[in-house]
C-alpha cells in the first residue's frame, strides 16, 4: 500500500553567477560516480563547458536561494574525489531533489513567494516542459536536524594544572543539557568521545554516536581513570586528535607522502563526522576541543585541520563584499581553552573560542557552548526561511546530459550544473515516474507543503490534502478516498480531511481510487 522512494545521491558542480546570465561550471573532469541501492542510479559528473543558451534568462526575478547541499571539496584523502561537487538527493526514476531556501536576491532575507517559475530548470541548455519534467517547489514540514558532535579532551602535560574532576563535571553538565534543551531547530543531538595525549593515544571512548547519558557519563569515568594513570602520554597531538575526530580521513598525514596510507580514520570504527541532507533530514556535525597548550607532536598540520573541517561545506553569500560572491561555511569548530593557554593556529580556525577557568572549584562553559552551537545552525541552515525542495523529473534517455537548477537575477544568483552519464544505454528500460512508481499519491497541506518522514504534526498542519504527482490528469475531490486508523473520513469540497489532537499517533491512508494507489502517514504532535 504504502511504497518509499529509493533515494539516490547525484553529485553536482556549482558556480556563482552576478549577472542575469546563467551559465554551467564545474572542475573538467568527471566527478567521482554515485552508487545507490536502487538498481537505476545515475553516473553524474560535473560540466565545465560553458556553451548555455542565453535566451531564456533575461527575466529578473529579484529571487534566489541557499542550497541547503554539502559541497565535497575534492581531495584525495577523502573518499578519493577529484573535484568539488555537491552531493544532491534524487529519487528514484531520475527525480531530482534540491533543497533550498528562497531569499530575496539584494536582501537575502527569506520569501515565501517563490514559485516554479522563479527558477530556471534547464537539461542540455533546453528549459523543461512543465508537462513532461511535473516541477513543483514544496515548504517541507518535519524536516528534521540532527547534530552529532565530537567532544575531544586533552590529556596530555599541558592540562596539569586543570581540575580533572571538576572539569569532568562540567562536560556532563555540557552533555545532560545538550540532550535536554528545547530548540526549534535541532531534532536531536548526539556525541562521541575522544581523549588524546601523544600521537599513539588518539581514542575514541565511544564506539558509535549516543545520546545516552548514562553511556557518555560511564565513558567519561572511563576517560578519567586513563588520564589520571597518564595512560594516553604525557605530549600533545592536538592537530591529529582533531583529524581523527573528524574522520573519513585516508592518507599519509602533512609530513609523509610515501604513499602508503599511514592513517586510515575511514576504516577506523570510530564515527565520523559526515553531513548529508535529504527532503527528510539533515545531519550536521560540530567539533568541541577542550584543550590547553599547544600542539606538539602528531602527524598532522593545522592545515589538515581546516582542510578536515572544510572538506564538506554549506554555501552561503559574501555581505561583505560588493561583487555577491559566495562564502563557505564548514564544520564548526568550538575551542574550549583552560589555563589561559591555546594554540594559536587552532584559536584562528575555531568558530567561537572560550575560555573557561576554574573558579570556586568548578568550570562554567556549556552554556556558552550551546548558545555557540545554536548560532551555528541558526547561520549554516538559514532556519529563519524554513526548508524548502524543488523536484522535477528527469525523464531517462541514452547518452550524456546536462541539467541546471538557476536562479535568474543580476544580484546574489546561484546555479547548480551536473552531467547524467547514460550513455551505457540502461535508461532505455526506465519509464516516467508515472509508470515506473508504485504510488503517485501524495499527502499533503493546503498550499502544498512536504510532510517529511511520512508524518504529520498537528503543531504545524491540522487539514490534510490529497494529490497525485508525475501526471498531467487532474483529479478531483470524488477521486480520493480517506481512512484514519482504518475508519472512513469524509473530505471537504476540496478533498480534504481535518485532524486534531484525538489522531495523534493513528495511520492515515489517502486512496486515489481510480488509479487504485495509495499512501500513509502518520499523526504526531
Amino acid at each position: 500500500m504504502t511504497r518509499r522512494w529509493p533515494s539516490l545521491l547525484l553529485l553536482l558542480a556549482a558556480c556563482m553567477v552576478s549577472t542575469p546570465l546563467l551559465v554551467s561550471c564545474g572542475g573538467g573532469d568527471p566527478v567521482v560516480s554515485t552508487s545507490s541501492d536502487s538498481d537505476d542510479s545515475d553516473d553524474s559528473s560535473d560540466d565545465s563547458s560553458d556553451d548555455s543558451d542565453d535566451s531564456d534568462t533575461t527575466v529578473e526575478t529579484n529571487i534566489s536561494y541557499y542550497p541547503l547541499a554539502f559541497l565535497h571539496v575534492g581531495m584525495d584523502e577523502y573518499y578519493g574525489a577529484t573535484d568539488d561537487a555537491f552531493r544532491i538527493e534524487t529519487t528514484s526514476p531520475f527525480i531530482y531533489n534540491y533543497l533550498i531556501v528562497p531569499v530575496d536576491s539584494s536582501t537575502l532575507e527569506p520569501v515565501d513567494t517563490a514559485t516554479t517559475d522563479t527558477y530556471l530548470t534547464q537539461v542540455d541548455d533546453v528549459t523543461i516542459d512543465n508537462d513532461e519534467s511535473h516541477p513543483i517547489l514544496q515548504k517541507v514540514l518535519g524536516h528534521e536536524v540532527y547534530l552529532n558532535t565530537a567532544i575531544v579532551i586533552d590529556t596530555s602535560s599541558s592540562m596539569d594544572s586543570v581540575s580533572k574532576s571538576a572539569l569532568l563535571a562540567e562536560v556532563r553538565s555540557y552533555i545532560s543539557q545538550s540532550l535536554n534543551r528545547s530548540s526549534d531547530v535541532l531534532t536531536q543531538q548526539a556525541f562521541t568521545i575522544w581523549a588524546f595525549g601523544d600521537a599513539t593515544h588518539v581514542v575514541n571512548l565511544t564506539g558509535s554516536f549516543s545520546n545516552d547519558y548514562d553511556t557518555l557519563s560511564a565513558n567519561l569515568d572511563t576517560l578519567q581513570t586513563q588520564w589520571n594513570a597518564a595512560a594516553y602520554g604525557r605530549s600533545s597531538a592536538l592537530y591529529q586528535a582533531v583529524v581523527a575526530a573528524v574522520g573519513s580521513y585516508v592518507g599519509d598525514g602533512s609530513y609523509n607522502d610515501n604513499g602508503g596510507g599511514a592513517y586510515d580514520y575511514l576504516n577506523d570504527g570510530a564515527p565520523d563526522l559526515y553531513d548529508s541532507a535529504t527532503m527528510d533530514s539533515t545531519t550536521v556535525s560540530s567539533v568541541v576541543v577542550i584543550s590547553s597548550g599547544s600542539n606538539t607532536v602528531g602527524g598532522f598540520d593545522a592545515d589538515a585541520v581546516d582542510t578536515a573541517l572544510t572538506w564538506q561545506t554549506l554555501m552561503t553569500y559574501d555581505t561583505s563584499s560588493d561583487d555577491y560572491s559566495e562564502s563557505w561555511s564548514g564544520k564548526p569548530l568550538y575551542y574550549v581553552v583552560l589555563a589561559d593557554s591555546s594554540d594559536e593556529s587552532l584559536a584562528d580556525l575555531a568558530t567561537s573560542t572560550i575560555s573557561a577557568n576554574l573558579s570556586s572549584g568548578s568550570y562554567s562553559f556549556a552554556g556558552q557552548l550551546i548558545s555557540a552551537e545554536d548560532s551555528s545552525l541558526e547561520e549554516r541552515l538559514h532556519t529563519d526561511g524554513g526548508t524548502w525542495v524543488y523536484r522535477f523529473a528527469f525523464l531517462p534517455r541514452n547518452g550524456e546530459h546536462t541539467t541546471s537548477f538557476s536562479s535568474q537575477t543580476s544580484y546574489y544568483g546561484y546555479s547548480l550544473t551536473g552531467t547524467v552519464d547514460l550513455t551505457d544505454g540502461g535508461s532505455a528500460s526506465i519509464g516516467t515516474p508515472e509508470e515506473e512508481l508504485g504510488s503517485l499519491v501524495e499527502i499533503t497541506g493546503a498550499n502544498q507543503e512536504y510532510l517529511a518522514n511520512n508524518k504529520a504534526s498537528i503543531s504545524e498542519i491540522t487539514s490534510l490534502y490529497p494529490a497525485t504527482r508525475w501526471v498531467t490528469t487532474t483529479y478531483s475531490a470524488s477521486d480520493y478516498q480517506w481512512t484514519v486508523a482504518g475508519s472512513s473520513r469524509t473530505a471537504d469540497s476540496n478533498g480534504a480531511i481535518s485532524i486534531s489532537s484525538t489522531d495523534i499517533g493513528k495511520t492515515v491512508v489517502l486512496t486515489n481510487t481510480t488509479l487504485g494507489q495509495s499512501i500513509s502517514l502518520t499523526i504526531v504532535q
